[in-house]
């Protein structure tokens, strides 16, 4: 087990020698994602990466990547504790030449020269893993912060096409 992380790794021969990349980074590295949180980042992100080979021979990589974010509540807008873990299986491609990719692996395009940039990879990872609205689980904090809920729609409002069936039937009453 290897606890400094490089900046990149050549998926290959991880999966040749069965090995594991694990240790931590700062959330501060992951510019894309930093650019999304609230206030500047802080904190580490936990990664732990595995890799072998299937039985026809294919490379893999699990990866499980874990991390506290501090994001803007979409609905009180106010700041969200949010502990975020993405987790990955992956199978490495070069370019276009998509093989059949191991199963429960979706294909991981590796750059020109065989490498892996292994923090764009957790980036990438945990970017897809963030909700599309950030929201407190309780919705109560938000009215706590003055979040007004909106009031509920009146029956009609509830349906605004409704009135068209009455046009319709009347409008065949009077083709009859």
């Amino acid at each position: 087990m290897q606890t400094s992380l490089p900046d990149k790794f050549d998926p290959w021969k991880l999966a040749d020698a069965a090995g594991q990349l694990q240790g931590e980074f700062a959330v501060s590295r992951l510019q894309r994602l930093a650019a999304l949180l609230h206030g500047a980042p802080t904190g580490n992100v936990a990664v732990w990466l595995g890799a072998g080979r299937d039985s026809q021979g294919r490379a893999w990589l699990a990866g499980r990547f874990e991390t506290n974010l501090t994001l803007l509540c979409q609905r009180c807008l106010t700041p969200l504790s949010l502990a975020l873990v993405a987790e990955c299986r992956l199978a490495p491609q070069h370019g276009e030449d998509a093989a059949e990719l191991p199963e429960g692996c979706e294909a991981l395009s590796v750059m020109e020269d065989g490498w892996v940039a292994l923090v764009e990879l957790v980036e990438d990872e945990l970017l897809l893993a963030l909700p599309m609205v950030p929201l407190h689980g309780d919705e109560q904090v938000c009215r706590d912060a003055g979040y007004i809920p909106p009031a509920p729609a009146a029956d009609e409002r509830a349906h605004p096409f409704a009135g068209l069936a009455q046009l319709l039937k009347s409008s065949r009453k009077d083709e009859e």
